[in-house]
């Protein structure tokens, strides 16, 4: 079926003129709400409503147990606020802060470092050690090869002394037959027991001597082949039989009737073939012995040559992969480890500084001191059941607040509040918290701690039981990463994360959070400053 191009026109030119939209037909991309990322100030405050009360002696303590180092004042001093009343040994603490301030100094340096890159004394250091790590490995390989010819040489001197001791030995033993053969056949003919018995152990150190000479034969023909130490056993073997022979046909020859029938200057001179046998097999056997020695020595030689080639060959691999590193740029990931590290030591430094001022125990408020129940060199406790100091405040009236236990934790001591009483609604008063209790009490099922909060400057006409408003100053920090408290999401399995835009497409990041106040929330990791945030 053919289709009219003209009724086809004719229909777009009618439903154009409708207004109907063909781009409703085409998919759109979705729309998100985006926020952006971004540095600013952020002030955590806890806000509560109390009443105005007459001043009370305040019960001091320290935070937690600690020895006592100093005590700085005496019953009855005046003391002014923020005046320093005992203190804690805070020695170690010291120490780990220098040691925290003086990594974060590290770290920053680094990471300015890696941003900078590597400088030209860097390179060249690095290419040195390179270079130095290369010649070392190639004159530990000359060392190994060296350690391997002269103990090759030295293997071969040992086997061919060894087997010019075999030769001697033979030669001695030999000898030592041939006239041990002519003693028999002049004094021992075979006629009686002794005489055969004789003539038997000429004929088995006739068969001695032949093997003898054959490891000699076999010695001579390689001697410094080391599969000739089954031929030096043999020769071990046969050596000491011969000169059993030889002391056997030495015995026989003092035996009656042959002790007056055999000459005393053949029974000498057979003696003597028996010493000369005796030192050639003991000199043989020293050899063999020393070839042994030779090759412990060689084996330790080489393989000490051999370690050496090896670590200098590890040395080369260390060397080139620092010169890599050096001549690399800085990558993504060793500036986010070394990021981490600056905000663990900065969180490292807040914590010790806190712990420090901890330790000490610091007037709320000005007033005069009641009652010292501490001395220098003991420790207190904080389950003692007894106020470490008691301060009488100067201000006969403070504002008495309780705070929900999850807001508490924030609460410290000499924290700035800003006051607003109701019967004064035109002033705001400043002040600081003067005491927390240690111990909560029970609301309708809920946990609250009592605070109390004195006046910098209390206004004249204050009446006790008034109502007043305070808001609590717990951290302040500036220039900080912050985001809106809607943009973050709570982790099932515990955390937060939030979804940032990548590419057109939202991607989850886990982030870390600090303080939070006013909708907004400090990130302290996960993030950087202009991120784009969907908005759930």
């Amino acid at each position: 079926m053919k289709i009219n191009k003209k009724i086809v026109i004719g229909a777009i030119a009618v439903l154009a003129a409708a207004g109907f939209a063909f781009d409703a037909l085409r998919p759109k991309a979705p729309a998100y709400k985006i926020e952006k990322a971004a540095l600013g100030d952020i002030t955590q405050e806890v806000v509560e409503t109390g009443s105005i009360k007459k001043g009370e002696a305040l019960n001091l303590n320290f935070k937690t147990a600690g020895a006592i180092a100093k005590v700085n004042v005496v019953k009855g001093d005046l003391v002014e606020v923020g005046q320093i009343l005992a203190g804690q040994d805070d020695r170690q603490s010291q120490v780990q802060l220098a040691q925290a301030r003086a990594n974060l100094e590290l770290y920053r340096l680094q990471l300015e470092k890696l941003n900078t890159g590597a400088t030209i004394e860097d390179l060249e250091i690095s290419q040195s050690q390179a270079q130095a790590a290369r010649i070392s490995l190639e004159g530990a390989q000359k060392s190994l090869a060296d350690a391997k010819n002269n103990a090759d040489q030295k293997l071969n001197s040992a086997y061919k002394s060894a087997a010019d001791a075999l030769s001697s030995a033979y030669t001695k033993s030999y000898a030592a037959f041939n006239f041990l053969d002519l003693l028999q056949r002049t004094y021992f003919s075979p006629q009686d027991d002794d005489s055969i018995a004789v003539w038997e152990n000429v004929q088995k150190m006739n068969l001695a001597v032949g093997r003898i000479r054959q490891n000699r034969d076999a010695a001579l023909a390689n001697g410094k082949d080391g599969g000739l130490d089954p031929v030096f056993a043999a020769a071990k073997s046969s050596l000491a039989e011969f000169e059993a022979g030889l002391r056997f046909a030495r015995a026989m020859s003092e035996k009656v009737p042959w002790r007056e029938k055999v000459a005393q200057t053949d029974k000498d001179t057979l003696d003597a073939h028996i010493g000369y046998v005796v030192a050639a097999g003991a000199a043989f056997n020293s050899t063999v012995e020393a070839v042994a020695l030779q090759i412990a020595a060689n084996d330790l030689a080489v393989n000490s040559a051999q370690a050496a080639v090896d670590a200098a060959r590890a040395a080369l691999k260390t060397a080139g992969g620092q010169l890599a590193k050096t001549a690399a740029p800085a990558r993504a990931e060793d500036e986010g480890i070394l990021q981490a590290q600056i905000k663990q030591a900065a969180a490292q430094i807040e914590l010790l500084e806190l712990q420090i001022n901890d330790a000490k125990l610091i007037a709320p408020v000005a007033g005069q001191i009641a009652e010292i129940n501490v001395k220098v060199g003991e420790t207190a406790s904080i389950l003692a059941g007894k106020a470490a100091i008691v301060l009488l405040p100067a201000d006969p009236y403070a504002v008495e607040v309780d705070i929900y236990e999850e807001e508490a934790i924030k609460v410290k001591l000499g924290d700035v509040a800003k006051i607003t009483v109701a019967a004064l609604p035109d002033e705001e008063f400043l002040g600081k918290v003067a005491f927390l209790d240690p111990a909560g009490k029970l609301v309708n099922g809920v946990v609250y701690y009592p605070v109390k909060i004195s006046f910098d400057a209390p206004p004249e006409n204050l009446k006790p039981d008034m109502t007043a408003d305070v808001e609590i100053i717990t951290a302040k920090k500036q220039n900080v990463l912050l985001v809106s408290e809607t943009a973050l999401q709570k982790n099932p399995e515990g955390g937060w994360f939030a979804r940032i835009l990548e590419n057109g497409a939202p991607r989850e990041v886990a982030v870390q959070i600090g303080i939070r106040a006013k909708g907004q929330t400090e990130i302290t990791s996960g993030l950087s400053e202009g991120d784009q945030i969907v908005i759930p």
